[in-house]
Formats: C-alpha cells, sequence, structure tokens
C-alpha cells in the first residue's frame, strides 16, 4: 500500500487505532492558554509542526502542578541577557526537560492539541538554539521543535503538534531527546513519557462488565431484569464511541433469548420504559428493523398505563405487577416515556397527528411539567405522594435528573423548541452543583442496600446526550472530572469499580461496573476524536437502500452497516462535521473489515478536507491498498468538510462497488 499524505509521505503507518484526545496524567495543562504557536506542518516528518509559546510559556498554572513556565521569560535576541552577561554557547549539555519519566511527562496545552515539553537551561550563561524531538515510539513519527535562546536558570515550554505524532497509537508511549544530532554538546540522555486515553479506560472496564453476562439468559448477572437492559445500552454506546464490536453479539443474543415476552417480564412501566429505550439504540447501531418494532410494541404497551388520575401520566407498573400495579405515578416511568415516545417519532416517518409518537410525547411533558415534580431549584423528585392528593415529593434520585434531561433533548430534537433545552440544561446544572461531594464528584442520596448502583451512570449518559446540543466547557470538564475520578481512586486491581464514586472500591456487581463505565463511555462521548459519529453523511447511489451513507458514520462495522456504491471508480463518501474542527487523521475500515472478501477492500483512493465545501485540499492519496483497516495520521488542519474519494473500488474484478464499513475523522471538538 502506498500512502501520500501532506507533511507525512513516507511514514509507516501502525494498524492500531487510537483515540487522539489523550488524558493528561497529573500535570494537565490548565490554567491560561498557550501563547502563539511559532511554525507550521513541515515538507519532511522531521519538521512538522510545532513550536514555542509565548512569554513565560503558558502563563497559568497546570492542574495539579506548578505554574507552566515558572522562572522568568525567555531571553531575548542573541545576546541573551545586558550588559556584560557571557555570550550565549552552543552547550546542549547545560539544557533539560523538566519532569520525570512516565505519564508526568504528558502535560497537554488547554486544548489539548499540543504536548508541551519544557526546556531548562541548568546552567549560568546563555545556551544558543538547538533542537528537541519527540518520537512515537515504536513509529518512525518524530517532530522536531527548536529552543529559544535561553537564559541561565531559565525555561520555556515548547509545544508539539500532537497529529503526526500519535500515528492512532492506543497508549501513546513516546520519547523525548535534546540534540537529537548531537550538534551542540548532545544527544543526551532520553526520558520517556506515556499519554493514557480516554477509550482505554472503557477497553479496560468491559472486560469485567463480560464476565458477568451469562449467554444462557441474554442478561447481566443471569437474572437482573431492568439493570440488564441498562447494560445493554452501555455496551451499545462503547460499541459506538470506541469503536470496538467486540461485545456487540451480545446486543442480539440479549433480544433472541428474552423477546419471547416482548420483554414483558414482571409488569413494570420503567423496565419497559428502559428496554425500549436499549432496543432504540441497538437499531441506530445496526439498522436491524426487528429492534426498533420491538421498541413500538413495549412503548404501546407503556401507552396502556395512561390514565386521567392527577391529570395524566402513566403508572409505575400495571395490574400484571400484582399488589405494586396501579397505585404509583412516579416520574422515571413518565420520563422514559417522554423520551422513547420521541425517539420514536423521529424513526418514524409521517408522525403526526393525534396518537402520534409526538402527540404523546407532548402530553407527557405538559402534564410532567404541571405535576410540580421539578423543584424550584431544577431538581426532579421521585414522583407523586398518591392518586388523591398528587403531590410531588420523594427523595432526589440522580436517575430521574438523568432521563429527563434525555427526554428534553430528544423533544426538542423533534419540535426544535430550544427552550427544553433551557430546560434540561438547567436539570443538568443544578445536579452537578447540588448532588456532589466536596470534590466534585457524583454522589446519590442513601436509598437502602444496592438498589440505586445504577443510577449515577443514567445521569452521566444522558448528560453526555446532552452536551451533544449544548456543548458547554464545563458539561466536558465535569465528565472528564468523574471519569479521572473513578479510574484514579475507586477501582481495584481488576479494573473493577465499587458503588460510591467518591469513596474507594468497594465491592465488584454487574450494575457497579456498568454505571462506571456509563460516566467513562460519557467522558469519551464529550471528547470523541471520531467526529464523523456527530457529522452527517451523504454519498454517491448507493447499491441499495440499506447501503445508505449514514451506515459508514454510525460507530458499527458490523456486516449489516456499510455503504456500498456501485462502479469501478469514482464514489464520493462525504460528511458535514457541522462547523469547523480541528483535524489530526483518519481511519478507513473497508469490506474486510467487516467480514466480507479482503479483495473488495477500496484500492486507490483519496481523503479530502474543506472548509466550505467548494474549495478541497487533499490530505491523503493511497494506492494499492489491501489492507481492511487503513490509518492516515496528518498534520493538523481545520476543515468542516471531509470526503473519501474512491478512484479505484477494489482489487477483484467481481461484484465491483465502493464498500466503506466505517469512515472515521479525527480531530478535537
Amino acid at each position: 500500500m502506498l500512502v501520500r499524505s501532506a507533511a507525512l509521505a513516507g511514514l509507516s503507518l501502525v494498524g492500531a487505532f487510537a483515540l487522539l484526545t489523550l488524558q493528561a496524567c497529573g500535570n494537565s495543562a490548565t490554567g491560561g492558554g498557550p501563547g502563539p504557536v511559532g511554525g507550521s506542518a513541515g515538507a519532511a516528518p522531521t519538521s512538522g509542526s510545532g513550536g514555542i509559546s509565548g512569554s513565560n510559556a503558558l502563563g497559568g498554572a497546570g492542574q495539579g502542578g506548578a505554574a507552566a513556565g515558572q522562572g522568568g521569560s525567555l531571553a531575548g535576541g542573541g545576546a541573551g541577557g545586558s550588559g556584560g552577561a557571557p555570550e550565549p554557547v552552543f552547550d546542549a549539555g547545560k539544557l533539560s526537560v523538566a519532569g520525570t519519566a512516565g505519564p508526568a511527562l504528558c502535560r497537554l496545552s488547554s486544548d489539548g492539541r499540543y504536548l508541551l515539553v519544557n526546556v531548562t537551561n541548568g546552567g549560568t550563561s546563555d545556551v544558543l538554539a538547538t533542537q528537541v524531538r519527540v518520537t512515537t515510539d515504536g513509529t518512525s513519527y518524530e517532530l522536531r521543535v527548536p529552543t529559544p535562546v535561553l537564559s541561565g536558570s531559565k525555561n520555556a515550554d515548547l509545544m508539539f503538534d500532537r497529529g503526526p505524532l500519535v500515528g492512532f497509537v492506543a497508549d501513546w508511549h513516546f520519547t523525548v531527546v535534546i540534540d537529537p544530532d548531537g550538534k551542540h554538546g548532545g544527544p543526551l540522555s532520553t526520558i520517556k513519557g506515556e499519554c493514557t486515553d480516554l477509550r482505554s479506560r472503557a477497553t479496560a472496564g468491559m472486560v469485567p462488565l463480560a464476565t458477568w453476562y451469562d449467554t444462557g439468559t441474554g442478561l447481566w448477572n443471569k437474572t437482573d431484569w431492568w439493570t440488564s437492559a441498562n447494560q445493554l445500552e452501555t455496551v451499545i454506546d462503547y460499541t459506538r464511541e470506541v469503536g470496538d464490536s467486540k461485545y456487540s453479539d451480545e446486543i442480539d443474543n440479549t433480544f433472541v433469548k428474552n423477546s419471547g415476552n416482548n420483554f414483558d417480564q414482571y409488569g413494570y412501566y420503567d423496565d419497559d420504559g428502559w428496554w425500549a429505550l436499549a432496543w432504540i439504540k441497538a437499531y441506530d447501531l445496526s439498522h436491524q428493523q426487528k429492534y426498533l418494532d420491538m421498541a413500538k410494541v413495549i412503548f404501546k404497551r407503556m401507552a396502556g398505563g395512561w390514565d386521567d388520575k392527577c391529570g395524566g401520566g402513566i403508572y409505575w407498573a400495571s395490574a400484571k405487577a400484582g399488589d405494586a400495579g396501579l397505585k404509583n405515578k412516579n416520574a422515571i416511568p413518565n420520563s422514559l416515556f417522554l423520551q422513547a415516545a420521541a425517539r420514536l417519532h423521529q424513526r418514524t416517518p409521517g408522525d403526526t397527528g393525534t396518537g402520534s409518537y409526538l402527540d404523546w410525547a407532548q402530553r407527557e411533558w405538559k402534564w410532567f411539567k404541571g405535576t410540580g415534580m421539578i423543584t424550584g431549584t431544577s431538581q426532579v423528585v421521585d414522583g407523586l405522594n398518591n392518586l388523591t392528593d398528587c403531590k410531588p415529593g420523594g427523595p432526589i434520585f440522580t436517575y430521574n435528573q438523568g432521563t429527563l434531561v434525555g427526554g428534553l433533548v430528544d423533544l426538542s430534537l423533534s419540535t426544535g423548541d430550544t427552550s427544553l433545552l433551557d430546560e434540561a440544561t438547567s436539570i443538568a446544572k443544578a445536579t452537578m452543583a447540588l448532588m456532589a461531594d466536596p470534590n466534585g464528584i457524583l454522589k446519590e442520596p442513601g436509598c437502602g442496600g444496592d438498589i440505586c448502583v445504577q443510577f449515577k451512570g443514567v445521569f452521566m449518559r444522558n448528560l453526555a446526550y446532552l452536551y451533544k446540543s449544548r456543548p458547554f466547557p464545563e458539561f466536558q470538564s465535569y465528565m472528564r472530572h468523574q471519569s479521572d475520578n473513578l479510574w484514579n481512586s475507586n477501582k481495584n486491581a481488576q479494573n473493577e469499580f465499587g458503588y460510591e464514586w467518591h469513596l474507594p472500591f468497594d465491592k465488584a456487581t454487574a450494575s457497579r461496573q456498568s454505571s462506571a463505565l456509563d460516566a467513562l463511555n460519557a467522558a469519551v462521548m464529550s471528547s470523541n476524536m471520531n467526529l464523523a459519529l456527530a457529522g452527517v453523511a451523504t454519498g454517491s447511489a448507493p447499491c441499495s437502500a440499506a447501503g445508505a451513507a449514514t451506515n459508514a458514520t454510525d460507530g458499527s462495522a458490523r456486516w449489516d452497516s456499510k455503504w456500498c456504491s456501485g462502479g469501478a471508480g469514482d464514489q464520493m463518501l462525504s460528511v458535514d462535521l457541522g462547523s469547523a474542527k480541528y483535524i489530526v487523521g483518519f481511519r478507513v475500515q473497508h469490506a474486510g473489515a467487516g467480514g466480507e472478501n479482503s479483495a473488495w477492500n477500496t484500492r486507490d483512493f483519496e481523503i479530502q478536507t474543506s472548509p466550505d465545501g467548494k474549495a478541497w485540499t487533499t490530505a491523503v492519496t493511497v494506492t494499492s491498498n489491501t489492507a481492511d483497516i487503513t490509518t492516515q495520521p496528518v498534520p493538523a488542519v481545520t476543515a468542516r468538510y471531509a470526503r473519501l474519494h474512491v478512484t479505484h473500488a477494489q482489487t477483484a474484478t467481481d461484484f465491483v462497488a465502493a464498500r466503506i464499513y466505517e469512515f472515521e475523522i479525527y480531530g478535537i471538538q
């Protein structure tokens, strides 16, 4: 396979893909923003984008570390100092990289685009400029940035563009060396750094969750019912956001093993709501109609729980539930009913009028808002006290906040009413502020035993969903904060998580694990480097209705989710990212990635970017490809549009067509 990408010609490409949102470990530079970056992507891998940050480097304290660039401004010009100061010399031996090896060396700029390497002059005289090289271990990826003239005892942060450096490596291990060519008193001893990414956390957490899955029952922990619906959502979210289909067979197995009674196990309408939402997500991931059809069957059963007592709303449980049936109207089944109705409306063409899904969603929200279950502080109480007084009351649980947030987002998407997003934002912010420990870690009020262990994950899942419509920085930082805390303070050696996130690990259960994974997935969603997941895909005419362009940006590389367009070449697959994004690379999953004949893999193609969808610049050209998956890091480019142009569809001469299972566009939100 021959690959040409701007400034990266000749670089070897690694097969594994990586999250390019790297979590700075212990020394994240989040204080002041970096100064102007000098330099631009060069024509060779040894001279790529980078530069020196402005005066005093970052000019602010990094979270968990000292102020970056502390110690004074850079020496100016070649004279270095004033008066009788000694002349600058080439003596790289006086320079050193600040920090210890490993995760502590992972310091990122506040926007996440650059690795910051602090270089200190340990001598008393000025040192002339030399180079610092950062290489990605095990690859030929490298960038070099010149140092400034440094006065004695002064230091500076150098900025390395992570786009062409990271190279889609899952966990980034890199090496820093001063004066790599040994021209000015070097080479010095190398120092190795490591950045772990948010996706690797979710991947590690999925391993123990899978041990609770029982293939015989199609449930987690053998018999758990409503929690298994939530664990199914965890698996679907992980599959989509991380791009790992390892656990996707659990989705259909759960359906096959439990669909005989249309998921009506115990007669509880909130159980119905969880399963309806799970199967809608399964449909979105796989495009299998049976999942959407099942969600509609379940919703119809939920709608049967509506009556005029307390003015409307559905019950917590049906008569099938026995003594609990038809006794209570509370928040959780009604929030789930709202969300399921709005989502089904979005997936049902021509859904209008009385009795439509949209009609149900609007009736539900009008009723819910009128019950008083949303307090003056924008918190959702658990329900109505009885069916006579119909007064709101009860505890405030995190999952009640989350499900209503999700329902309001979906109703807003269905109607275009942005005031619903305002309401959802108020509830989310109230939860973040009022349901947390002093360190800002999400906390559940006491509710007895293990009954509430799943709740916090529901809130995190829906907060990530709100973030897609309201991408506020405070939401993103909150989700990352929960992920950091879980990973650093709440897990055991087996990557199992406890119940109270603000406390050390207590014990392992499937619900504890999936709840924590919802938080880890939420952090990935809010920082997801596969920008195509939130884009709008269009393409050349598909082979059939099942081969639409949108299949190539849905996060699924299953056999039933691909873009197929017939012909020997000249097919186009374009993605509108909605606004200008910072793009650092691409991954394409071809026919073989979906289990088809590898001889049908795209042979020749190019990838182009555009700020406006009119003027296009070629970023990557690939010829003679035979690989199932191709990865192309590129020097950073800002663009709203990206497109894959297939110039020669495949090597084989049978069933000639372009077949793309996923077109992934990596960058920074």
